[in-house]
């Protein structure tokens, strides 16, 4: 798994305590570089030495409340900025609207939190969508290459195969 994931880059959520503290030890534990986020520089600041001691991975820190467009945006930009890309969001941080999430506004999103405490989405899910769409582009380039194997994951463990291109 650790080759699958090393060098992949995830953006957690609420990842500064809890759960979403230990999802992102997990991650670096794998190589995987981690952008996190919360609401407190305090908590962040004991966070990511924890996250770092954890394993090679490269980690970024960032102030952000879900519950802002303009904090997620800029929290998103930014891991994008220091590692090239975005693999994978854990939305450690929010609860969901019942809806196409790609075809949400980030109006409807702030609609969301201001009426709707208890089915909140959090505004990472509208940013995110074009780099995870990218992200699935350049795994789906990359399985086309012939002779190249692929590994297919059913939440069971990996089936390989060779592209017979």
């Amino acid at each position: 798994m650790k080759q699958l994931l090393n060098s992949k880059v995830a953006f957690v959520t609420g990842g500064s305590r809890g759960i979403g503290l230990a999802i992102a030890r997990a991650l670096a534990a794998q190589g995987v570089q981690v952008a996190v986020t919360g609401k407190s520089q305090s908590h962040l600041s004991e966070a990511r030495p924890k996250i770092e001691a954890a394993g090679p991975a490269r980690v970024e820190t960032l102030v952000a409340d879900v519950r802002n467009y303009a904090d997620v945006e800029r929290a998103i930009n930014a891991t994008v900025s220091r590692f090239g890309g975005l693999d994978f969001v854990i939305n450690n941080a929010g609860v969901g609207i019942f809806a196409n999430v790609a075809d949400m506004t980030p109006a409807a999103v702030v609609r969301g939190h201001r009426h709707e405490p208890h089915r909140r989405l959090s505004t990472c899910a509208t940013r995110r969508i074009p780099h995870l769409r990218a992200a699935r582009r350049r795994l789906h380039h990359q399985h086309q290459q012939p002779g190249r194997e692929e590994r297919l994951y059913d939440g069971r463990g990996a089936t390989a195969r060779r592209n017979p291109g």
